[in-house]
């Protein structure tokens, strides 16, 4: 047989972008695996060769040099942090390897990469772009700007001070920090002084948990942002209840304004719905069984809530429909995975 069209791999595995990196490697060989068992690509096979960049350009360097001199891949694919792929792609070009990548930094491809790079998400622009007008709904009047040092802190600030102004809002100001350390109690401290109503966490998981903990004990009571990525559900879990809310989870242009996780053989949910309903949600998704969705759809309706209502339907099944009255369960939407 023909040999194998060998791909390799560059996903963080370690380092502050680890907990992206797993499921990237996982799907590029779910890919592979399909292709595979279709008979694979001009009757040869493909070999994936997986390295780890640990979010760290010296480090990215070193796995790309051995995917490409070591291995002959043909392309080298899943840089997730722009300072890794701004140091990986001259050696991809140079050696006319493929490089794709999901940095968003909008200097990436603006490099001289002679055609030998493709990126497959939105650029620094799009993103900034979809986050001031977000910021706008919200009616922020004064932003400041936590970034870790990384190719896209100022293009960041740049769009946003641009943009902001003409919806009336401002950048108070941005402070640039080294993401290794461990306080950032002055940085911190600089930005309340500028009294901002919201401040954007630019940044990474460890430094983003280490920022949040750091702003709960400095006393700021307003709003926090950042990029689903960095602020996800195991940070917001693993800190304590009362440091969780009011973060907000970009995705999409959407906000997830809080999260209560409750004991579903309770009689009653009205303590937490009176908490969901004080973050004045306009959609509000129950994560339940039909026993549990019955009361708290009751108990909202009671409640006097007025507005989206999402669940599994699992769980708004016909049997729960039938059972309430129409008033009750008008305007629940529900979803299956497929």
């Amino acid at each position: 047989p023909p040999p194998p069209t060998k791909l390799g791999t560059l996903p963080p595995l370690a380092g502050p972008a680890a907990p992206c990196g797993p499921s990237m490697r996982k799907s590029m060989s779910w890919v592979v695996e399909q292709v595979n068992g279709g008979g694979g690509v001009l009757g040869r096979r493909v070999e994936l060769v997986s390295e780890d960049d640990q979010t760290n350009p010296d480090a990215g360097v070193r796995a790309a040099r051995k995917l490409i001199h070591v291995d002959k891949v043909a392309a080298v694919m899943g840089t997730w942090a722009s300072s890794v792929t701004t140091a990986v792609a001259p050696l991809c070009w140079e050696s006319k390897t493929f490089l794709t990548t999901v940095s968003g930094s909008d200097s990436i491809t603006q490099l001289p990469h002679q055609g030998y790079l493709v990126r497959t998400q939105p650029n620094t622009h799009l993103q900034v772009a979809k986050l001031s007008a977000f910021l706008l709904e919200l009616r922020v009047k004064r932003l400041f700007i936590l970034s870790a040092q990384t190719p896209f802190a100022e293009a960041t600030h740049k769009l946003l001070a641009e943009a902001l102004p003409k919806g009336g809002a401002q950048v108070a100001g941005q402070v640039i920090y080294d993401k290794d350390k461990i306080t950032f109690r002055s940085e911190i401290d600089q930005a309340l002084r500028t009294n901002p109503d919201m401040i954007y966490l630019n940044g990474y998981t460890p430094d983003i948990t280490v920022l949040m903990k750091d702003l709960f004990k400095a006393g700021y009571a307003g709003q926090r942002i950042a990029q689903g990525y960095a602020a996800n559900a195991k940070l917001l879990s693993s800190l304590p209840a009362e440091r969780r809310p009011p973060e907000v989870l970009v995705k999409g242009g959407a906000a997830s304004i809080g999260h209560i996780v409750y004991d579903r053989e309770k009689v009653t949910f009205r303590s937490e719905v009176d908490q969901a309903l004080r973050a004045k949600p306009d959609m509000i998704f129950f994560n339940g069984y039909a026993p549990d969705v019955t009361v708290v759809l009751k108990e909202i309706f009671k409640a006097g809530y007025a507005g989206g209502k999402v669940a599994p339907a699992f769980a708004v099944n016909q049997k729960l429909l039938v059972s309430l009255p129409h008033e009750v369960t008008d305007g629940v939407y529900t979803w299956a995975p497929s």
